[in-house]
C-alpha cells in the first residue's frame, strides 16, 4: 500500500491486491534490474515525447524539458541492441505481440 499524507490530517492509503502473477512479475522485474547492476550495466532509457494531452512535448532538435532528454534517447537507440541490456530491453519495451489470425 502507498500511504499519502496530507497537511489537512486527511492521510489516505490505496494499494491493488497481491496476486501471484503480480508477485511473479515483481520478481522477474526487480531480479533483472538487480542482475544488470551486479553487471555494471546502468542505463539511462528515457520515455518518449508525449504528443498528446495536457503536459506534451516533441521537437526533434531541441532540449523541450532542459534535461538533455533528446541527447539521452539518442544514446539509448545507439545502445539498445547490445546484448547486455537485453533482458532489460525485453521489460522495458517487449516486442509487439502479433495477433493469431491477422493479415
Amino acid at each position: 500500500q502507498y500511504w499519502f499524507v496530507s497537511s489537512d490530517q486527511q492521510f489516505e492509503t490505496c494499494g491493488y491486491e497481491l496476486d501471484d502473477e503480480v508477485v511473479d512479475r515483481f520478481g522477474t522485474v526487480v531480479g533483472a534490474i538487480t542482475a544488470g547492476i551486479e553487471a555494471g550495466v546502468f542505463c539511462d532509457r528515457p520515455q518518449p515525447d508525449r504528443t498528446e494531452g495536457p503536459f506534451s512535448q516533441y521537437c526533434d532538435y531541441c532540449n523541450a524539458d532542459r534535461l538533455g532528454t533528446q541527447d539521452r534517447r539518442r544514446a539509448w537507440e545507439r545502445m539498445c541492441d547490445r546484448e547486455e541490456l537485453a533482458d532489460y530491453r525485453h521489460l522495458a519495451e517487449p516486442p509487439d505481440s502479433v495477433e493469431d489470425g491477422a493479415d
